[in-house]
């Protein structure tokens, strides 16, 4: 299994039967999920064929995510002051 980054690029909330398909109907593990995202472990031919069935994701590898940063400091930095 691989870990993968799915995004939900399409407009509006992320679809709650997403996630409940996924950990589900699909051969894949949910490790986390955040705004817009969820983390997987997964087969690749499982996602494509969740990514197939539903549209508004998109698939990203990696193992890092870029976070916005203004003046040298993260969001959640500035928000903690």
């Amino acid at each position: 299994m691989s870990r993968y980054f799915l995004h939900y690029a399409a407009r509006g909330a992320v679809p709650a039967d997403d996630i409940a398909h996924l950990q589900d109907n699909v051969d894949a593990v949910v490790v986390a999920t955040g705004n817009g995202i969820i983390l997987v472990d997964a087969d690749p031919t499982s996602i494509e064929d969740f990514l197939a069935d539903r549209p508004g994701w998109v698939l990203t590898t990696g193992s890092a995510i870029k976070l916005p940063i203004e003046n040298g400091r993260t969001r959640a930095a500035r928000s903690a002051r």
